[in-house]
């Protein structure tokens, strides 16, 4: 296989209504020859909000985190409504934190579609799409 620089990505995003949940794009890639590529992404579905165990919304009840002796059958667990695709909600209704939302994504490139794994997390102010 040949091997390319990238000289430059650029990329227009559209997000979930109210959100920085990336919802779809167009990346324009062009390499060190000067070759342009575009690539679109759309959702095949919702995403969903990733939070691993234990990592999620204050960790484990107890919040000792990781690696702590809970006995021999230690089980608990986490239950969010995430039936809104911006925004994840404790059972009592409120608004948790975002953290990153991902989900599986259709590319297409020159007529050729392909699905992938969309993980994004977009922290921090970023005039060119309105976030502060």
């Amino acid at each position: 296989p040949r091997e390319l620089r990238l000289t430059s990505v650029e990329h227009e995003l559209q997000f979930y209504s109210g959100t920085r949940r990336v919802k779809s794009g167009t990346y324009l890639i062009t390499d060190e020859e000067g070759r342009k590529r575009e690539i679109n992404i759309s959702p095949v579905k919702e995403p969903f909000a990733y939070v691993g165990p234990g990592y999620g919304y204050g960790g484990f009840h107890d919040g000792k985190g990781h690696g702590v002796y809970r006995g021999l059958l230690h089980t608990e667990g986490e239950v969010w409504d995430v039936s809104d695709p911006g925004v994840v909600r404790d059972l009592d209704g409120d608004t948790l934190p975002y953290k990153m939302g991902e989900g599986p994504i259709r590319v297409q490139e020159n007529g050729i579609v392909t699905y992938g794994h969309l993980a994004a997390s977009l922290v921090g102010p970023y005039p060119r799409y309105g976030f502060t």
